[in-house]
């Protein structure tokens, strides 16, 4: 087993190997979320966010903050916090994408700049539309926001199957900021 020392000079940073590190940490939390294990998910996950902040820094929140923050939002939606998972899920659009200036997220303005890969935004679309589908009276919003993330993602990032599907089989990969997936 090669030394940090020695894989830092190979790869050239040190930054580099702790986000290598941070992203399989959170694939590993999204294996968890996958198999209803919230309990350890979330404490992984709130982890993660911690290790991030401590290694990149807390004060400019990023996309990548942003995933991890999606991630607890669909642990809390599925352990039936439904108001934390959407306040979990508004702060992720706001670091997913929108326009700073105005403060708005990307759920505000679709058509804002992404911080992130198409694909992670209109996973958070259709994980919050989700969420919508079981607060009371709010079906048209729920509607609403899943017709854009279908959109999105046939027009921005495949014309094949469908974002609900590739969640299922699929990681968001920290490093990159996207969604990988099998079809």
């Amino acid at each position: 087993c090669a030394s940090h020392g020695e894989s830092s000079a190979l790869w050239g940073s040190s930054l580099l190997l702790k986000e290598v590190a941070l992203s399989a940490k959170f694939a590993a939390a999204q294996v968890l979320v996958k198999g209803a294990q919230y309990e350890e998910a979330e404490r992984r996950l709130e982890a993660l966010l911690q290790e991030y902040e401590e290694a990149f820094g807390g004060e400019g929140k990023n996309a990548k903050q942003g995933l991890i923050i999606m991630k607890l939002g669909e642990v809390y939606a599925g352990t039936n916090r439904l108001t934390l998972a959407e306040g979990l899920y508004r702060n992720a659009a706001k670091l997913l994408g929108g326009d700073a200036a105005t403060g708005l997220s990307i759920f505000d303005d679709p058509a804002g700049q992404v911080g992130c890969h198409e694909s992670c935004i209109a996973l958070l679309e259709s994980k919050y539309s989700d969420l919508l589908k079981v607060v009371p009276k709010r079906d048209a919003e729920a509607a609403k926001v899943l017709e854009r993330s279908q959109e999105r993602w046939k027009e921005k990032v495949s014309s094949l199957g469908s974002v609900q599907e590739a969640s299922l089989q699929g990681l968001v990969d920290l490093q990159t900021q996207r969604l990988y997936y099998f079809t």
